[in-house]
């Protein structure tokens, strides 16, 4: 919820590097806990037939944990 809200205040007032940096490191930290959350679920209650929803839960928190790690080089790049 937090995200959704910097994100969308960074859309009407862009801010500056500081701001993005802050803000891809709390989602990487954030997704870090999701694959590890998901990871449980994985183990704990996803059956043998639901290893498909497993699996895709597991990509889209890989997905977004890189996208935040891209942003972080983006910034750094500046």
């Amino acid at each position: 919820m937090v995200l959704i809200v910097f994100s969308f205040i960074q859309i009407f007032f862009p801010m500056g590097k500081i701001s993005v940096m802050i803000y891809a490191g709390l989602s990487a930290i954030i997704f870090c806990g999701y694959i590890v959350y998901d990871t449980d679920n994985l183990i704990k209650r996803y059956t043998y037939d639901e290893y498909i929803w497993a699996a895709v839960a597991l990509y889209l928190d890989i997905i977004n944990l890189f996208l935040s790690l891209l942003n972080i080089l983006r910034v750094l790049d500046r």
